[in-house]
């Protein structure tokens, strides 16, 4: 099985996202056990598509945390003066499995800002 250990921190575009996406923050690791946490801007009619192909069914949300995974990416607050990394108002989409891992996905409409965090435990 291949190992993955690969970041990035505002990179312009990669290659496993769709080609809209930019300012691309990423860390992808891991093997059996992995991890994929990303963030980068994108126009949202190209965030609908990418999320039906991935069948991702989002929902309107409020006060969405992404609890400590933005701070993997180095990332700053969402928004200035919040305790917490949250988005006041978010298209959201989570599946969890018994193990723990899963996908989270949100959408900020406001800022075109998409997060994904993935771990296969």
């Amino acid at each position: 099985m291949e190992i993955i250990d690969e970041s990035g921190q505002h990179v312009a575009r990669v290659d496993w996202l769709p080609k809209e996406a930019t300012d691309v923050s990423y860390v992808r690791k891991g093997d059996l056990f992995w991890l994929s946490v990303y963030e980068c801007t994108i126009p949202r009619d190209s965030f609908e598509r990418f999320a039906k192909e991935n069948n991702w069914k989002m929902e309107e949300a409020r006060d969405v945390h992404v609890g400590p995974y933005r701070s993997i990416l180095n990332l700053p607050p969402i928004r200035q003066g919040a305790p917490e990394d949250m988005y006041p108002l978010a298209l959201r989409y989570e599946e969890r499995q018994q193990n723990g891992g899963g996908v989270t996905v949100v959408y900020d409409p406001e800022s075109r800002r998409l997060f994904v965090s993935e771990s296969s435990n």
